[in-house]
């Protein structure tokens, strides 16, 4: 689990294919196709696990990953050059190793080759966290009260998804605010959602009280560990507190 905007690694791996003395057209190419990310570098091995591969003459990426959009997805496509006449590189590993910046609440990838003995493998499939808050006075839900979040000693933006729902802004977004509202609709009163939080010690501050009520007296703190469901041990990637 890492938060909106983090920078996550993931490998892609396959075989180099072998081609037949009488082939024509050699091809191999390696596409990504992400989800909630943005792909913002690639490194390429093959055989050799500790060096990479030069990219000039060897493999080419396609778009230009200094322009490009999130959720495009990259080709890496080895040259002809590379590839060669002898069979060089037949049934060596290659591994893709992708750098990339989150931008989706959940993000995930799929991976193929032209190599066709391979399986279409997902090599990263991830959460941001989220914690969600509900306002009540003990026996009725609040709408209305505005809280400011502060990871450490940071404090959050958030973008505004629906009554009562926030993400934490990225450096993409252009409207953001340090503020975030309970829910007043019929769907989310009383509630606050927060989506793309990372590990860490939160601290939320009421900032305005709900109409007839004081403001909070001390901020609320709570470090918030995330937990792969999968290990079986207990997981926090959905907090729920109440004020």
């Amino acid at each position: 689990v890492v938060g909106l905007g983090d920078t996550v690694k993931y490998d892609i791996t396959t075989i180099f294919p072998s081609f037949g003395a009488n082939t024509q057209d050699k091809e191999f190419s390696i596409t990504d196709t992400p989800k909630g990310l943005k792909i913002t570098g690639i490194e390429v091995y093959v055989g050799n696990m500790q060096t990479p591969v030069a990219m000039e003459g060897n493999y080419t990426i396609t778009p230009d990953l200094a322009a490009i959009d999130e959720d495009a997805p990259v080709t890496i496509a080895f040259t002809d050059d590379y590839i060669g006449t002898t069979n060089e590189h037949a049934g060596a590993t290659v591994k893709v190793v992708v750098t990339a910046t989150v931008t989706g609440t959940t993000y995930k990838n799929t991976a193929t080759s032209t190599n066709h003995t391979d399986e279409t493998p997902v090599a990263v499939d991830g959460d941001t966290g989220t914690m969600t808050l509900r306002k009540t006075d003990g026996t009725q839900t609040l709408p209305g009260a505005e809280f400011e979040v502060k990871l450490g000693d940071e404090k959050l933006e958030f973008v505004e998804v629906s009554d009562g729902v926030y993400r934490v802004a990225t450096s993409e977004d252009t409207v953001k605010s340090t503020t975030v509202v309970v829910g007043s609709g019929e769907e989310n009163e009383g509630v606050l959602v927060l989506d793309g939080l990372k590990e860490g010690t939160y601290t939320i501050t009421e900032t305005k009280a709900p109409n007839g009520f004081a403001l909070l007296g001390d901020p609320f703190e709570k470090e918030i560990k995330f937990v792969e469901e999968a290990t079986g041990a207990e997981t926090d990637d959905a907090i729920n507190i109440f004020f």
